[in-house]
C-alpha cells in the first residue's frame, strides 16, 4: 500500500506498549478487605490468575502518563463463571466477570488527608499512580461479559459510582483462546491498568492466562 504524507506522519507518531507479563513484580497484587485473593503467577507464556470465589486488583502504572488509542488483549479461559440465569450479570449476587481491564485515567481528583486516612488500601494505591501535582479523572472498566442482555451497554460501579466507571465492550461466551480488542473514541491520558477477573459473587471458579496485552499509544 502507497503510504500518503500524513499517513505516514501519522504512522510514525503511533507506536505500542507491550505489558510484561513475564513477571508478577511488574504489578501491585492488591487485595479487597475481607475477600480471598487470587493465586498471581508469570512465566514466558504469560501472567496466571487462578480464581477461587476471589477478587483483586492486578495494577500496572506505566513509567510515564501516555496518550492511549487502543488495548489488544490475548487471553485464554478454562472455566465459564457460575451466573444465575434468572437476573443481568452485574446484579448483586451476580456481579462478577470473566475477565475486566481498568483503564486509569489521569485528571485533577485528589484524596486529601483525611480521604487517605479513611480509604481503602486499593484507593490509596490507585492515587499514588498519578504524577506530583496531577491525580485521577476515573476508572473506565472495559468488561468481557457472559450475559448478552447487558453487552454493550454502561454503568458507574455501585460502590464507587463518582469514580469507577464501566463499559460491556466484549462477550465471552465459550472456554478457550480471545482476542480482545478497543479502540477509543478520543485520545486520552492514561496512568495505568488495573486487570480484574472476578468469581467473589458467583462462587466461581476459573483460571484466566493472559497470554499478550498491547496498548497502542499516539506521541504528542
Amino acid at each position: 500500500m502507497r503510504l500518503t504524507k500524513n499517513r505516514t506522519i501519522q504512522a510514525l507518531l503511533w507506536a505500542a506498549v507491550v505489558i510484561p507479563l513475564d513477571q508478577t513484580t511488574h504489578f501491585k497484587l492488591l487485595e479487597f478487605g475481607g475477600i480471598p485473593a487470587h493465586k498471581v503467577s508469570a512465566s514466558e507464556q504469560g501472567m496466571r490468575i487462578q480464581v477461587d470465589k476471589s477478587a483483586m486488583p492486578i495494577v500496572y502504572k506505566f513509567s510515564k502518563p501516555i496518550n492511549m488509542k487502543s488495548i489488544d488483549i490475548q487471553l485464554e479461559v478454562d472455566q465459564l463463571l457460575k451466573l444465575d440465569s434468572s437476573q443481568p450479570q452485574g446484579e448483586k449476587g451476580n456481579d462478577d466477570y470473566l475477565f475486566k481491564v481498568g483503564v486509569v485515567f489521569e485528571g485533577d481528583r485528589r484524596l486529601n488527608a483525611m480521604q487517605r486516612m479513611m480509604a481503602a488500601k486499593w484507593v490509596t494505591e490507585l492515587f499514588q499512580m498519578a504524577q506530583e501535582g496531577q491525580g485521577l479523572d476515573h476508572v473506565l472498566f472495559l468488561n468481557a461479559v457472559q450475559d448478552p442482555k447487558i453487552h454493550k451497554s454502561r454503568r458507574d460501579h455501585p460502590m464507587r459510582p463518582e469514580l469507577l466507571k464501566e463499559n460491556n465492550v466484549w462477550m465471552i461466551k465459550k472456554t478457550g483462546q480471545h482476542h480482545l480488542l478497543y479502540q477509543f473514541p478520543n485520545t486520552k491520558k492514561v496512568l495505568g491498568l488495573w486487570f480484574s477477573p472476578e468469581g467473589d459473587d458467583t462462587k466461581s471458579k476459573f483460571q484466566v492466562v493472559l497470554k499478550r496485552v498491547t496498548v497502542g499509544t499516539e506521541d504528542e
